[in-house]
């Protein structure tokens, strides 16, 4: 045999490799495009999903503020007459006293079930934005705090000074049948609300729901503010 049949084709063997070499590392790269395309297609759909929930939320919340203002209202107004023994028509007195017999209905938090699925399945870990976060962190934690406040407010209702007027009057649908849906016994009824709500029971009942009305308000109102700043941040990452 003689050299020339035993030389390497070096070269040849050199451009085979380099394009092996380059053909793996082209695939290494359209993948990383790929997946970088696909993280970035799903970030997007992530926050028009949470524009949509915080653009909706922030529709309900401002719903929520202006009924729980109105209630906290009627609530003062209760308070005011009931300490300062102030004489009201009966027709006043059940159109103030609405916010106690009412209890926590309505108060529930708006949903979010877009943001929720997506803390669930850890997608919200594709948010690398810090005000963003923030403004998230904040609507839960005011979130989390109204939901346990309207559940102390609801165990009032049913076994805490609430209930204890109740079982004074025999039912709350003394005070107001509308709210209670339902009517009172005649014999329930006195001739005089006024001298009901003068009592030092009516007074204290009042002054507690009062308390959780002004805080029902204060958090709904944060959670709105926690909302604008969300959907602000999403706003500023479009740009």
């Amino acid at each position: 045999m003689t050299s020339e049949t035993k030389r390497i084709p070096w070269l040849r063997v050199l451009v085979e490799g380099v394009v092996i070499v380059s053909s793996i590392l082209l695939a290494f790269a359209i993948d990383a495009w790929w997946d970088g395309r696909r993280d970035q297609m799903e970030r997007v759909e992530l926050l028009e999903a949470l524009v949509g929930d915080f653009g909706a939320a922030r529709a309900i919340l401002a719903d929520r503020i202006e009924r729980e203002a109105e209630l906290e209202g009627r609530t003062r107004a209760l308070l005011a007459a009931s300490g300062r023994r102030t004489h009201l028509p009966a027709d006043s007195i059940q159109y103030l006293a609405f916010a106690l017999v009412t209890g926590a209905g309505g108060n529930v938090a708006p949903s979010v079930p877009r943001y929720d699925a997506a803390v669930a399945s850890g997608r919200l870990g594709m948010i690398s934005d810090d005000s963003l976060l923030v403004a998230l962190g904040s609507f839960d934690l005011a979130r989390r705090n109204h939901v346990a406040l309207v559940e102390r407010l609801r165990e009032r209702f049913y076994s805490g000074g609430l209930d204890d007027l109740r079982r004074e009057l025999g039912t709350l649908a003394v005070l107001n049948p509308v709210a209670a849906r339902s009517e009172p016994p005649d014999r329930f009824v006195p001739d005089d609300l006024n001298e009901l709500i003068q009592r030092r029971l009516v007074y204290a009942t009042a002054e507690a729901v009062l308390a959780s009305r002004v805080n029902l308000r204060a958090l709904l109102e944060a959670m709105d503010r926690a909302s604008e700043r969300v959907l602000t941040a999403i706003h500023m990452l479009r740009e």
